[in-house]
């Protein structure tokens, strides 16, 4: 059963459709083509459909879990929507969506798009797309129309080349398969902008009035606006806007940076040893700190995404850094974490539920209900990441909780417990990462292999080496020193992402040792070749 009418399309599917077992067409049929739709037209953001993607399929029996999913779906579609439609209730909704028809080959394609968002866009009558096969992507372009298929394209390069310069009839062609992610589009310049398969910083604008790939040498955070690409180049972040590049900051390797419409959201980089307040940066360069409320929603996220990984069903409805208006504002008290999350912690599931239960109990002991912990779930998460050399994908580890228990135990922490730097000084006792080791670690921070050419004679190596950015391309590769005659030569491939090295016999192992120190290759991914002349 197909709803064409955008209204009865998003009501049957939020409705009947999501407690009805699968039918001939899939799960969930009419609502991944709403969403997949209106995902394309920008009326839903991309983050919503990777959230809902999470949840939507998953088997629900009780009416409770059932009435958590419809809730979990409906607002962060009906918040999207909000934004480009005006209405006062779910009847004006529907009534406003009824004026809009979805098009019959969204159905065709709903199920494998809404798989594949948000690694789509379309552009006019034409569906530009990143879709995997097997163990590679290709980035595809396809004439929007009844009947399509995403997956109907041949394995045989060659084949795709010959029908894309094809003149007559829809498009349905491979434009590449050195891409893995498409960052966003400009539709001011009419440029996709995309991310290589393995050379993350390294990033491409397509041009769709040429069809040129042009592939620049520095990593792209997003677009701001939708517009204005924020690039990681020379070590300073910057914007790369009509008139120039503009600095807005120094790059730190500790920070993560994310686009969210006109500013940069920066907080902690992902098993990376420190832990900060989140903050967002305008493209002066102006800090913006986020307020308390936000602070306390990071924190609480941070410990729902450890105990989401064990349960489908205990979800919070609020983006990482912004509250919705009318949610029940996020506290970081004892009384809210025992109302929000303890319920949801079964302790036979994982160590990670344990460990906040229990860390929870004990901080019981000497805090009162109301008292706002913010600052210690911080410093908490911050020793977390420090304790080892690989760092923490948890926000707050066991080890933390098992210190705190001696402690308690042989009595120091009544003692040190109401003094923050105190009990942080004790927890970092062991640590690994020290402020002094960051700093330095920070310094040193390399961009990453080089290319170029060797020759060894003995244990000495003679070497001329490039860094990937100050590489030539030609083809897939990126190579250094083309006019040299050395012996051997490190190239490197965008299209499988390893170190191409070459040599005119094969390498020994401490010769393999001094090539890989040389160009500083150690950890990286690399393929040796013996080319006999």
């Amino acid at each position: 059963m197909k709803f064409y009418r955008a209204g009865e399309c998003l009501s049957y599917g939020l409705g009947s459709e999501l407690i009805a077992k699968e039918g001939k067409d899939g799960r969930n049929y009419n609502l991944k083509a709403f969403l997949v739709y209106f995902t394309l037209k920008e009326f839903i953001s991309r983050e919503t459909v990777e959230n809902i993607r999470d949840i939507l399929d998953f088997d629900m029996s009780s009416a409770d879990a059932l009435k958590d999913r419809f809730k979990f779906l409906a607002k962060p579609i009906i918040t999207d929507l909000k934004e480009h439609l005006h209405f006062e209730n779910m009847e004006e909704l529907f009534e406003r969506l009824n004026t809009k028809l979805l098009p019959n080959w969204v159905f065709d394609v709903c199920n494998d798009l809404f798989e594949i968002l948000p690694e789509a866009y379309l552009i006019g009558d034409k569906l530009y797309y990143i879709i995997r096969d097997n163990d590679c992507y290709l980035f595809r372009c396809v004439s929007v129309d009844d009947g399509i298929s995403l997956k109907d394209y041949s394995n045989d390069l060659q084949l795709e080349y010959r029908l894309k310069n094809k003149d007559d009839g829809p498009v349905n062609r491979t434009i590449s398969n050195k891409y893995m992610h498409i960052i966003g589009f400009d539709a001011l310049r009419g440029r996709l902008y995309l991310r290589p398969n393995y050379a993350i910083d390294f990033y491409a604008e397509y041009h769709l009035d040429t069809n040129v790939e042009v592939i620049k040498p520095y990593k792209c955070v997003g677009l701001l606006d939708d517009i204005i690409p924020i690039v990681i180049r020379d070590n300073m972040l910057v914007a790369e806007i009509s008139s120039g590049i503009r600095n807005i900051k120094e790059y730190n390797p500790m920070e993560s940076y994310r686009i969210i419409e006109d500013y940069i959201y920066v907080c902690p980089a992902y098993l990376k040893p420190v832990m900060f307040r989140p903050y967002k940066l305008l493209i002066d360069g102006e800090r913006m700190e986020i307020t308390d409320e936000e602070s306390n929603r990071f924190v609480y996220n941070a410990i729902r995404r450890d105990i989401m990984r064990h349960s489908h069903l205990f979800r919070d409805d609020s983006d990482e850094n912004t509250s919705s208006e009318g949610e029940d504002e996020v506290k970081l008290t004892i009384a809210y974490l025992k109302k929000h999350l303890l319920p949801n912690l079964d302790l036979c599931k994982s160590k990670e539920m344990r460990t906040y239960y229990f860390l929870i109990e004990l901080l019981e002991k000497y805090f009162s209900e109301d008292e706002n912990l913010h600052d210690y779930f911080y410093m908490f998460g911050d020793v977390s990441k420090r304790l080892n050399e690989k760092g923490s994908g948890t926000f707050i580890t066991e080890d933390i909780y098992w210190m705190l228990y001696e402690m308690n135990a042989s009595e120091k922490l009544s003692k040190v417990i109401r003094d923050i730097n105190k009990l942080r000084d004790l927890l970092m006792k062991d640590a690994f990462w020290t402020d002094e080791y960051i700093e330095e670690t920070c310094a040193a921070s390399a961009s990453g292999g080089c290319v170029g050419n060797f020759t060894l004679n003995g244990k000495d190596i003679e070497a001329e080496k490039y860094e990937l950015k100050n590489g030539s391309l030609i083809g897939e590769m990126i190579v250094g020193g083309l006019t040299k005659n050395e012996e051997g030569n490190v190239s490197f491939s965008l299209e499988t992402g390893l170190f191409e090295i070459q040599y005119s016999r094969e390498l020994l192992m401490e010769e393999m040792v001094i090539v890989e120190n040389t160009f500083n290759l150690r950890g990286m991914p690399c393929h040796y070749v013996c080319y006999v002349r």
